[in-house]
């Protein structure tokens, strides 16, 4: 898997619901599931959650809450900022280990911390 925590992605789909968010849109990843082969973006596939209210628990009120939920990897795909645009990824050796370099322009795709 090479996108990673706090990486740009581009959509491929669009995603309908409270905060719809538009295929080729830019969004933050804010956590991945590897084994899943899932991401969390940031305000992307917002669901809401209904929760009941418990006074030993982080909601004494109950309500409903707005959550983000896992979208698929195939669905986004990593943003170059020097291209611009949304590119493909390849792992080549570099100084230092491996390193994430887009094939369009062969610049290193570093993650925004």
């Amino acid at each position: 898997m090479l996108i990673r925590k706090n990486d740009t992605v581009v959509l491929l789909k669009d995603f309908s619901g409270p905060s719809p968010a538009r295929k080729g849109s830019t969004a933050k990843v804010l956590r991945v599931f590897p084994k899943r082969q899932a991401l969390i973006l940031e305000g992307v596939n917002v669901k809401h959650k209904h929760v009941r209210a418990n006074t030993n628990r982080d909601y004494p009120r109950g309500g409903i809450i707005r959550k983000e939920a896992p979208v698929a990897i195939s669905n986004v795909a990593l943003y170059c900022p020097k291209c611009e645009a949304k590119a493909r990824v390849a792992r080549k050796a570099a100084e230092g280990g491996k390193a994430r370099v887009c094939t369009k322009c062969g610049e290193p795709v570093e993650s925004t911390l």
